[in-house]
């Protein structure tokens, strides 16, 4: 059944879930939500399947109306929500009428927020996942005037607001764990303690990987293409440091010097361009 349709498409909104594991031998990426926390914890408020589908949406959101009376919660970077004109929060279970119109709007704090809806999104599974990642899918955002269907409702019997969780989790930690990758001993011992000891700023971003402006200033050896996966952090010819994130390639022939645990990776999510971090070797 037709659950909700996209007004206005916001800066990349797209569906994600778990992602495609298990399909790098045939060169496929993860894919899968950026914060799979914040993903997660939308799923578990509105007693959805630990793999249903929502919406990720970047910097700013999309413009929403609802089809048929639905329940939605917002999870992630606490953004500017509004539902019909009235101001809403995050991690709390609303229940939207047919006709009512949400407009999600800048994020406030952090990068990406989800939507989840009640039964998950209901688009078509191709290799495990239900991902946008063009051209693995159609295509890689969704777009105005897309309709789309939702699953099995799980929470009709409940009104507005009775589930919540009180405190927001807004994920600012610029302290981001990793552990030493296969070349991370490439490295000098001067330039293994400035990795830990010094701050990065984020000098671009996409669902990709993360660019870091300071260089470590250090020529290593290169090594044949190797497997990467998200979290993988590599030192490119230049200098600089690049963190591999959930649409990235499954191999890579820059050194590897270490690896995002997966918490990390869910804070790096949050990030976006400017901000600081500093990497905290476990």
């Amino acid at each position: 059944m037709a659950s909700i349709e996209i007004l206005e498409t916001g800066f990349y909104t797209s569906v994600q879930d778990q992602g495609r594991k298990g399909y790098a031998i045939k060169g496929v990426p993860e894919s899968g939500a950026m914060d799979q926390e914040a993903w997660r914890l939308s799923n578990l408020l509105l007693h959805n399947l630990d793999s249903d589908a929502a919406l990720e949406c970047t910097l700013i959101g999309p413009t929403i109306v609802f089809l048929r009376d639905l329940a939605f919660v917002l999870t992630g970077a606490i953004t500017s929500a509004v539902l019909d004109g009235t101001e809403l929060i995050s991690n709390k279970v609303y229940k939207a009428s047919k006709g009512q119109i949400l407009r999600v709007g800048k994020v406030l704090n952090g990068c990406r927020t989800y939507v989840g809806f009640d039964g998950g999104i209901d688009t078509k599974i191709i290799l495990g996942s239900r991902s946008t990642f063009y051209p693995i899918t159609e295509r890689g955002i969704v777009q105005k005037g897309d309709v789309l269907r939702t699953g099995i409702s799980n929470m009709l019997s409940v009104s507005s607001g009775m589930v919540h969780i009180k405190e927001a989790k807004a994920n600012k930690s610029s302290n981001i764990n990793i552990v030493q990758g296969p070349e991370y001993y490439y490295l000098s011992q001067i330039k293994r303690e400035v990795l830990t000891n010094r701050s990065f700023t984020i000098q671009s971003w996409n669902r990709m990987g993360i660019a870091l402006g300071e260089p470590l200033e250090q020529q290593v050896a290169k090594i044949l293409t190797g497997p990467v996966l998200p979290g993988t952090v590599q030192l490119t010819p230049s200098g600089h440091l690049y963190i591999l994130m959930r649409d990235c390639q499954v191999t890579g022939g820059y050194p590897r010097i270490a690896q995002l645990t997966q918490t990390a990776i869910n804070t790096m999510a949050q990030k976006k361009t400017g901000d600081t971090i500093r990497l905290a070797l476990e």
